[in-house]
C-alpha cells in the first residue's frame, strides 16, 4: 500500500501550457507565470497560486524559455522569498539566487532529480525529467510550427534525441496549436509523431491560449491516427488529474 501512494502523482492545470505536477516529495510547477498577460491578440489568463500554501514540499519551477506566455520575470524574483523554491531556466541569464539555467542538450541535476534538455524549434528548451520515480516530458514551445524543411528537421531531431534516453515517459506535455488557435497540418502530424515515438502512459495537450476545446480535437486526430494511449483534455483552470 506505501508503495503504491509513492507512486501517485496529481496533475493540475493552471492555463496555456502551465501545469503543477505534484509527486511524493515535489511539487512541479511548469511554465507557470502567474498573472494575466497581455500582448495585441489576447489576455493570457493562468490560475492563481498563493505558494504561502506550497510550503510542505519542495517547489521546482520549470521555464521552457524567455516569452511572456511561459516565463515571468517578475515572478520569478517573488518566489525568491521563499526557501523551498528551486527555479530551472531554460537557456535565460540570471543572476537571481536559487536559480539553475540549463541550455539545450544539456543533463543536470538536482538532488535526486535528473533534467535533460532538448533544443526547441521556438526558443529555449524542452524537458526530460525523472523525479520521484516518474519521467516527464513538457515541451515548452517545442513544435513543428511551420512547413519550413530546417524547422522539421531540427523539430524530429529533438523528439529523437529525448526518445534516445530509453526511459518509460509517464507523463508528455505538448503543444498542440499556435498561441492564436491554428492548428496546421504540421503541428498535428508533429505531435501524433511524438506520442507514437514516446507512448507516454498519459498525453497533456497544451497551448491553446484559452481555447481548451482544441485539446479534443487534437485528442480525436491522434485516435483516427492509431494513438490509444490516455489523453487527458483540460477543459478549464485548476482542473485536476491523478493516476490513483
Amino acid at each position: 500500500m506505501g508503495e503504491e501512494m509513492d507512486k501517485k502523482y496529481t496533475i493540475k492545470y493552471l492555463g496555456h501550457s502551465a501545469f503543477l505536477v505534484t509527486t511524493q516529495k515535489y511539487y512541479l510547477f511548469f511554465d507557470y507565470v502567474g498573472t494575466v498577460k497581455k500582448n495585441m491578440r489576447k489576455n493570457l489568463e493562468e490560475e492563481f497560486i498563493d505558494f504561502e500554501n506550497y510550503k510542505d514540499k519542495k517547489i521546482i519551477m520549470f521555464y521552457s524559455h524567455n516569452h511572456f506566455d511561459h516565463y515571468n520575470k517578475e515572478l520569478h524574483e517573488k518566489t525568491q522569498k521563499y526557501e523551498n523554491i528551486i527555479s530551472v531556466l531554460g537557456d535565460i541569464k540570471s543572476d537571481l539566487e536559487n536559480t539553475i539555467t540549463i541550455k539545450p542538450r544539456e543533463t543536470k541535476h538536482i538532488d535526486d532529480i535528473t533534467i535533460h534538455a532538448g533544443a526547441s524549434t521556438d526558443l529555449g528548451v524542452c524537458y526530460l525529467i525523472n523525479i520521484d520515480g516518474f519521467t516527464i516530458y513538457h515541451g515548452g514551445d517545442n513544435a513543428a510550427w511551420d512547413d519550413v524543411e530546417e524547422m522539421q528537421k531540427k523539430y524530429y531531431r529533438e523528439i529523437n534525441y529525448i526518445a534516445s534516453f530509453g526511459l518509460n515517459i509517464n507523463i508528455a506535455f505538448i503543444p498542440i496549436c499556435k498561441f492564436t488557435g491554428r492548428r496546421p497540418k504540421w503541428i498535428t502530424e508533429g505531435a501524433i509523431y511524438l506520442v507514437k515515438v514516446f507512448n507516454p502512459d498519459v498525453v497533456v495537450p497544451m497551448h491553446s491560449a484559452g481555447k481548451e476545446d482544441l485539446y479534443n480535437k487534437f485528442y480525436i486526430d491522434a485516435l483516427e491516427e492509431g494513438c490509444n494511449n490516455k489523453v487527458i483534455c483540460m477543459e478549464k483552470l485548476g482542473q485536476e488529474y491523478s493516476n490513483c
